[in-house]
């Protein structure tokens, strides 16, 4: 028996011994904490952002990525961000960054005293994706996040670390269920 999402992988042919089946997901979404449930309930276009456990951002990348989301809250795209960062070491977590002409400082992100922007040690990734304010997930690609991400009928971005990633993302762009971003556009 293999956890599979049917239609999303390619048709081929498998031996008699392995069944496809799933998606293999918890039917349990436990309520969210109640400061988590608050911040979303007060913001309608919440990005939900998870790399999974693996995957350590560079400095750079969170840069490039708090500037992207403060962009997009800046033009009314968002008005929340929750970010799962579960390997993030803080002290390498950028004190500043520049979006256009303004600079903002990262302080109240990581105290968890920004209104826009959430991070969480550990998120409840189902439940997020359940509440309705959740409009897109920026993921990594695994392959259970593509499938939570189906299940609660959220768009996925993928963007891509190792692995099978980059092809998951592809998958994810081909069946219409989201898109991928390509590291050398980014």
């Amino acid at each position: 028996i293999a956890n599979s999402y049917i239609g999303l992988e390619n048709a081929r042919s498998l031996p008699t011994h392995i069944h496809p089946i799933g998606p293999i997901l918890s039917g349990d979404t436990p309520p969210l904490s109640p400061e988590l449930q608050t911040f979303m309930d007060t913001h309608n276009k919440v990005l939900y952002v998870a790399f999974g456990s693996l995957v350590k951002p560079s400095q750079d990348l969170l840069t490039k990525l708090l500037r992207h989301f403060q962009r997009a809250i800046n033009q009314g795209i968002l008005d929340g961000v929750v970010w799962g960062l579960p390997n993030t070491d803080f002290k390498t977590f950028p004190k500043t960054f520049k979006v256009d002409i303004a600079e903002y400082t990262t302080a109240q992100i990581v105290e968890g005293t920004q209104d826009k922007i959430k991070i969480l040690k550990w998120a409840p990734q189902q439940s997020i994706l359940h509440h309705p304010s959740t409009k897109l997930f920026l993921s990594h690609g695994g392959l259970d996040s593509i499938y939570e991400s189906a299940n609660a009928g959220v768009p996925i971005l993928v963007l891509p670390f190792l692995g099978d990633q980059p092809r998951n993302g592809v998958l994810v762009s081909e069946n219409g269920m989201g898109d991928y971003i390509d590291w050398d556009t980014m």
